[in-house]
């Protein structure tokens, strides 16, 4: 008889468990109370989809005065089969069978639940050679006052369902992590903030950075975490202090992460200028000392040339590159993006060579913020840039956004391919060739533009989304798309219910019509799901993530190989006050369709 193996089971759907009779009363906080709920009953095994049937019948009805028949009582019937069912269960069905208990049916994707109380299930076992073995079972109530006698149906988790994880752990608590946040100049800086990997190797997890504050009494540095999340049994690794850290206060720090095809966790962020108490100082690659191991440490293999920040990992056909936006040496404005190369899964690493300048001779004071590369390994990488000019105030210059592409991470292409160049056999993108070919919109100040996510469909169309912010301050949103001549720029403003933050936004698109969006709420600081299929005409509401008191939540940011897995990763954390500990908690959706 074959052991219970999860990966069997292709279709599965609900978990199927029990527990003795209780007093039942509907989680009040999802969050929290049902898995409190949920750990006082017994696993029996999983159903497949298409495995289960209920249905609930009247079996009596009078006639009113009014001539109307009205019902009373109710039967209830359900079946089932249980599968990949291991020989102590056996002994459980026969020690349960014809006796109450109550009954649950799960469902892991979609975050319902099926109670049926005081249950009276019978079970049939059936079994043929090579087959997985099954268990039929029954259950039928008589002569019910209420449907809800017989079952009760409830999401285990209100909004957009999936499975919650909450990392409480004190290894966990951290004060002030992600200070500056909330400031609507940095948020771009943090779009990306924490980076999140997925891998399957020997191992099937989730990887993830972020960054304490020197502020926290339990590290008393800036410095970069890193965790990993065991997706078999939802178990957290670390998080674990990559280190070297930093005496002093910098919310610039942010690191991203990715694993190579040997299996080893890179990281890569901003080491800091401890001479000028200051970022620029330089992007440091660190490596884990084992492959699929957080544990084991990490080493430092270089420091990039350049005195770079806000550093971007991804891969092209097993090639890492990390990218970074550079300060000038000379003039300390930083206006140049370089890259960074490794062929050997991260162990060595080429002279960084330079992309791109969004500053000149005549206008130096325009600095690379905004980078953000998507796409997916084997195909088209896009790179969007937002570049702000520093000699404008009142506000800053935020009055372009160019867009650009590329196969190879050397030759760089616009959106109709009109225009293509080698930077490292050709130099770097100029700021005139940049404003000539690259544009995806421009205004004029004091009107800003912000991009405010993107993602790439899993047939390789870019989908962003684009802020524009007028001179009284009103905000519009767009989903843009190019469709092979020019941009697409459609408002969706009006359409959602909630009103926008000014803070970056999260976008999963699937195809060019089927989206979902993810967006802050301005007043709550809540975080809402809408999904369009109609290529944002139309939206439906799909709910609201859980969000923890008065935090101010980290935006659910998917793996950039979000469709090897299909899971949805975010943080969120409690800052009291500086000085103060806080903690992080952390959500965990399977199922993104």
């Amino acid at each position: 008889m074959s052991k219970r193996d999860l990966n069997n089971i292709k279709r599965r759907l609900y978990r199927v468990l029990y527990r003795d009779p209780q007093k039942f009363s509907e989680p009040t906080d999802p969050r929290i109370d049902f898995n409190t709920w949920f750990a006082t009953f017994s696993e029996l095994g999983y159903c497949e989809a298409g495995g289960i049937s209920s249905k609930i019948e009247p079996v009596g009805n009078v006639l009113l005065d009014t001539g109307k028949n009205k019902s009373y009582g109710f039967k209830g019937t359900l079946s089932g089969t249980i599968i990949q069912t291991e020989i102590s269960d056996f002994e459980t069905f026969a020690a349960i069978e014809n006796r109450e208990i109550d009954f649950l049916l799960y469902d892991e994707k979609s975050g319902g639940a099926v109670f049926f109380p005081k249950a009276l299930v019978n079970f049939k076992e059936e079994a043929k050679g090579g087959d997985i073995e099954k268990v039929a079972f029954e259950y039928q109530g008589e002569n019910l006052a209420s449907k809800e006698k017989f079952r009760v149906r409830f999401n285990a988790q209100t909004g957009a369902g999936g499975i919650p994880l909450w990392f409480d752990n004190n290894v966990q608590n951290f004060a002030d992590m992600f200070n500056g946040v909330g400031n609507p100049t940095q948020a771009t800086h943090f779009y990306h903030q924490p980076e999140v990997f997925y891998y399957k190797g020997n191992y099937e997890r989730i990887y993830f950075a972020f960054i304490t504050d020197v502020s926290n009494p339990n590290t008393s540095t800036t410095t970069c975490m890193v965790g990993a999340l065991n997706l078999s049994d939802l178990t957290l690794i670390g998080p674990i202090d990559v280190g070297p850290g930093v005496n002093f206060s910098e919310t610039h720090h942010q690191p991203a992460i990715i694993v190579a095809d040997d299996g080893h966790i890179l990281v890569a962020y901003d080491q800091l200028d401890p001479a000028n108490s200051d970022h620029n100082g330089g992007i440091r690659i660190m490596r884990s000392n084992n492959a699929e191991d957080i544990s084991g440490g990490f080493t430092q293999i270089t420091v990039l040339d350049g005195e770079g920040s806000y550093p971007y990992l991804f891969k092209k056909n097993g090639v890492i590159y990390c990218g970074f936006r550079e300060r000038d040496p000379n003039t300390g404005e930083p206006h140049w993006t370089r890259w960074s190369k490794s062929t050997d899964h991260g162990q060595t690493w080429e002279t960084a060579y330079r992309i791109l300048k969004t500053g000149d001779s005549g206008n130096g004071n325009i600095w690379a913020y905004g980078t953000r590369p998507w796409g997916k390994e084997n195909d088209w990488l896009y790179i969007l840039m937002q570049p702000e000019d520093r000699s404008l105030s009142n506000p800053r210059g935020h009055y372009v956004l160019y867009v650009l592409k590329t196969r190879d991470g050397q030759t760089f292409y616009n959106m109709d391919e009109s225009f293509k160049k080698d930077v490292k056999t050709d130099g770097y993108l100029t700021k005139a060739e940049l404003d000539q070919n690259f544009e995806m919109e421009r205004v004029t100040h004091p009107v800003r533009l912000f991009h405010k996510g993107g993602f790439v469909t899993r047939s390789g169309e870019l989908i962003l989304m684009m802020q524009k912010i007028a001179a009284d301050s009103t905000q519009t949103f767009y989903l843009c798309w190019h469709d092979g001549k020019h941009w697409v720029k459609r408002q969706i403003t009006n359409k959602l219910n909630v009103t926008w933050t000014q803070a970056p936004q999260t976008i999963i698109a699937h195809d060019v019509n089927n989206i979902e969006l993810v967006v802050k709420n301005s007043d709550d600081k809540t975080l809402h799901w809408f999904r369009t299929k109609d290529r944002g005409l139309t939206w439906t509401y799909k709910g609201q993530f859980p969000n923890i008191g008065n935090s101010n939540p980290i935006y659910p940011n998917p793996p950039a190989n979000l469709y090897d897995s299909n899971w949805l990763f975010y943080l969120t954390s409690d800052r009291p006050s500086s000085g103060s500990v806080g903690k992080i908690h952390a959500y965990l959706y399977e199922g993104v369709e």
